[in-house]
């Protein structure tokens, strides 16, 4: 399946490793666990863009995640994940820092990218490494 990002910096980061998932908000429920994944910079429809495939990949596995604002909370937004939809865990702030930078995303990037519009983001994180939030 074809998993696109608009980040150039995401290229060497999922290549080097530091970047380890991605969040989406998946509506038609396409991605699950063992899916293949073709890493694309840009959108492969919109050839004026000049988009290229960088890397391949195997979906191995999804967490829900809900992301709700906060002011409240240390870091402006409480997130919680979960692998079945069912039982939910609340991230604490350190770990609210470690999914953004695992997502390639400083705090305040990862702030303003899923909560720039909105109060709450609800979607999956595709994780192609075996590092959960939800244990």
């Amino acid at each position: 399946m074809i998993l696109t990002f608009s980040k150039p910096d995401f290229v060497e980061k999922i290549k080097a490793g530091s970047k380890i998932h991605t969040i989406r908000k998946d509506f038609t429920n396409r991605w699950k666990s063992g899916r293949a994944i073709d890493f694309w910079l840009g959108n492969p429809r919109n050839v004026k863009s000049k988009p290229y495939t960088f890397n391949k990949g195997l979906c191995d596995g999804i967490e829900y995640i809900a992301i709700t604002r906060s002011a409240h909370h240390q870091v402006g937004y409480t997130i919680t994940v979960s692998q079945d939809g069912q039982t939910w865990k609340l991230l604490t702030s350190e770990e609210a820092r470690l999914l953004a930078h695992n997502d390639g995303l400083s705090q305040a990037e990862f702030y303003n990218w899923f909560l720039a519009d909105s109060e709450n983001f609800f979607g999956k994180i595709i994780h192609w490494t075996q590092h959960r939030y939800s244990n």
